[in-house]
């Protein structure tokens, strides 16, 4: 390929890729908002389950915390 004859257009590659990239950048925890089209068909608790597996986040409190909490009063 000689490379005269061709050359990067960035704007065109990001226009390009735009459309197989999310539009919200990842999140460190879980919302309550789904953007991620996957999971819109799964009943809510089932999708923020998956999602964590998927993704590696925690959606929950652990069972420990609920309970110092609820011991709090909260």
């Amino acid at each position: 390929m000689n490379s005269e004859n061709h050359s990067f257009n960035e704007l065109e590659v990001i226009h390009k890729l735009k459309h197989y990239l999310p539009e919200q950048a990842a999140l460190k925890d879980f919302i309550h908002q789904i953007h991620c089209r996957l999971f819109q068909k799964m009943k809510f608790h089932k999708a923020i389950r998956h999602a964590s597996q998927m993704f590696g986040h925690s959606v929950s409190l652990k069972l420990e915390e609920f309970r110092s909490l609820y011991k709090e009063g909260k």
